[in-house]
């Protein structure tokens, strides 16, 4: 496939000589993600939260009157899942750089619906070029 203009795509895979459950398990016990995820500093559990299995199971229980981002909200709340603290380091070039940010993580086993996927740059009615005027104004919050 050709890469339009003056860019290059790049393709890179990996294998893993381990079960799809036992990358599943790795990648859902937050406790000990500091362990896997390379320069993650900091990693608190703040709340574990409980849920279901399989979206399969609320599917049925949508609203058709609500758009695909808030269908997609509507299921995740019943999701198992988590918030966390996380704080991620690295030294380049001599100079040390460090990110922190609180975030909920939900399990999709199965996969999100397909209409879960946003194909278009548009969300919430936005698009990308909007989301960025309106986040310029957004003061940062320093920790």
């Amino acid at each position: 496939e050709k890469a339009p203009q003056n860019s290059r795509r790049i393709f890179a895979g990996i294998d893993i000589p381990v079960s799809v459950d036992d990358v599943w398990n790795l990648l859902t016990d937050y406790e000990n993600l500091q362990n896997v995820v390379p320069n993650l500093v900091v990693n608190e559990v703040l709340e574990l939260l409980p849920g279901s299995p399989s979206p399969q199971t609320h599917l049925h229980a949508l609203d058709p009157n609500l758009s695909h981002a808030e269908q997609c909200r509507a299921i995740a709340q019943n999701m198992k899942g988590a918030i966390l603290k996380q704080v991620g380091g690295a030294k380049v070039v001599g100079i040390n750089f460090s990110a922190r940010t609180t975030l909920e993580v939900r399990e999709w086993p199965q996969g999100m619906p397909d209409f879960a996927h946003f194909e278009e740059e548009v969300y919430e009615g936005k698009s990308r070029s909007a989301r960025v005027r309106e986040s310029k104004g957004r003061e940062l919050e320093r920790y």
